[in-house]
């Protein structure tokens, strides 16, 4: 067995194993000492194999024995995940977006009735009983590029009340002249609105809308008058919707 012996204690116990092996520790321990050893004059040949056992060895030269580490082993397997955290709190709200492009005018509501005629003076024609009211569009006109009037006609003996706004726009000018409507307690057959042109061109009348009001209900006009009083014609187009 061959051992290192480059500290003093290590040759001093394999020494002292030596001498205990082969004569009787009571014998070695009166005949020699470390002392009598010269420092690194004791070799791992000199010592029979299987002679020391580990109470011989002083613990603290130990150290001396130790190898080089071994190279690492492979890693293990990896751990199971662990469970989620709780959620962060919520981040600032972004910036508000750019506004979409409009939709298209969607179908009339539940009740509403289209007007949409035209008519070449002087003429009446029916639009829709609504409610307890027949209405009509009737178109007059005194001659060829005098004047021409445009008539929303409502026909009943119900007494209603009609009120709203309304717009005039004459051709040539851009700005819309607002006037309000006002008939209280109205029977018969009355004009609900008239538009009239007097030149060559096109006058158009909007509502904004009208209501009628009656004692059994009510509905909104929305609508768009033309006279013409160089074609001598009339047209009216436009929605009735009962109120809400």
């Amino acid at each position: 067995m061959r051992m290192p012996s480059s500290r003093p204690g290590v040759a001093l116990v394999l020494l002292a194993a030596l001498v205990l092996a082969g004569t009787g520790g009571a014998v070695a321990g009166d005949l020699i000492t470390g002392k009598d050893v010269k420092n690194g004059s004791l070799t791992g040949k000199d010592v029979k194999d299987g002679s020391i056992a580990g109470k011989d060895v002083n613990a603290g030269t130990l150290g001396d024995l130790r190898g080089a580490p071994g190279s690492p082993g492979p890693s293990g397997p990896s751990g199971a995940p662990g469970e989620a955290g709780p959620s962060g709190p919520s981040g600032p709200a972004g910036p508000t977006g750019s506004p979409g492009e409009t939709g298209e005018t969607g179908p009339a509501g539940p009740g509403a009735v289209k007007f949409n005629a035209s008519l070449t003076a002087s003429g009446v024609t029916t639009l829709a009983t609504v409610g307890p009211f027949l209405y009509r569009l009737q178109c007059t006109s005194t001659g060829p590029n005098t004047n021409t009037f445009t008539s929303l006609m409502m026909d009943s003996a119900t007494p209603r009340d009609v009120s709203g706004l309304t717009s005039s726009l004459l051709q040539g000018n851009p700005t819309p002249v607002a006037t309000a409507v006002g008939r209280v307690n109205d029977t018969g057959t009355v004009l609900a609105l008239t538009v009239t042109q007097n030149s060559t061109g096109v006058s158009r009348l909007y509502t904004q809308p009208i209501t009628v009001t009656w004692a059994g209900g009510a509905h909104d006009l929305a609508l768009t008058m033309t006279a013409n009083a160089t074609t001598g014609t009339c047209s009216i187009v436009g929605t009735l919707t009962p109120a809400s």
